[in-house]
């Protein structure tokens, strides 16, 4: 595992783009970012093959839907040892002098 702070975002359309830039990393010295263009057209074997050379992964998909999807797409990242994920979440809290329910609630 790196401990660097440098993520490469892989924005390419396909695997051999990516793959002339991974070849030039160092996996000490960067992370790398899966979106959801490159995941949706190469799917889980993808990262796989990031992970072969010994890179980190952020698999940054945004997961968005009802918590007990979210819940079981994680759960599915997890399955495929990606260093980082994000969700995307909404907070709404109604400012109604602190009387709401949600206006007490401190966001995660």
């Amino acid at each position: 595992m790196s401990h660097s702070k440098i993520i490469v975002a892989l924005d390419y359309a396909d695997q051999s783009q990516a793959f002339e830039l991974i070849d030039q990393l160092d996996n000490k010295l960067c992370r790398l970012k899966v979106g959801k263009e490159m995941f949706t057209r190469l799917g889980p074997a993808f990262v796989e093959k990031i992970q072969l050379k010994g890179f980190d992964v952020f698999l940054d998909l945004k997961y968005h839907d009802i918590p007990t999807t979210v819940a079981k797409a994680c759960a599915a990242a997890a399955d495929l040892n990606v260093w980082m994920l994000n969700v995307q979440s909404q907070w709404r809290a109604k400012n109604d002098g602190g009387n709401s329910r949600s206006a007490r609630c401190t966001p995660p």
